[in-house]
């Protein structure tokens, strides 16, 4: 079993995996972790199964050797905000960037450009 991130910085990838419409659910982490969210972790409402997210994992005080997400917040680390990219960011056109992992590369690739 892998070792919980010591730092509460450290956001991991999931994929919603269950969901109950009673607030709680279930994540797979890219780290093959399975974690149990509460609608609590992300403010209230619901999450879809396959879904991604990303979110803080820490051991559950609840169920020691277990796992909860903590933090939640919806899209994976490795996406670009809905909508345009970052203004640090210009996409790359002539080729492919093979920085993503091979299930997020729907996504355009980006390269960070300095100014």
């Amino acid at each position: 079993i892998a070792a919980a991130p010591t730092d509460m910085s450290e956001r991991i990838d999931c994929i919603v995996t269950e969901w109950s419409e009673r607030g709680y659910g279930f994540l797979q982490t890219s780290d093959s972790r399975r974690a149990y969210v509460h609608a609590s972790a992300f403010g209230g409402g619901n999450l879809m199964k396959g879904e991604s997210v990303n979110c803080i994992i820490v051991e559950d005080p609840q169920s020691p050797g277990k796992w909860q997400a903590r933090s939640l917040q919806r899209g994976s680390l490795y996406e670009a905000p809905t909508g345009q990219a970052p203004a640090a960011y210009r996409p790359v056109e002539d080729h492919i960037d093979y920085v993503q992992p091979p299930e997020y590369r729907r996504q355009p690739a980006y390269r960070v450009v300095e100014d």
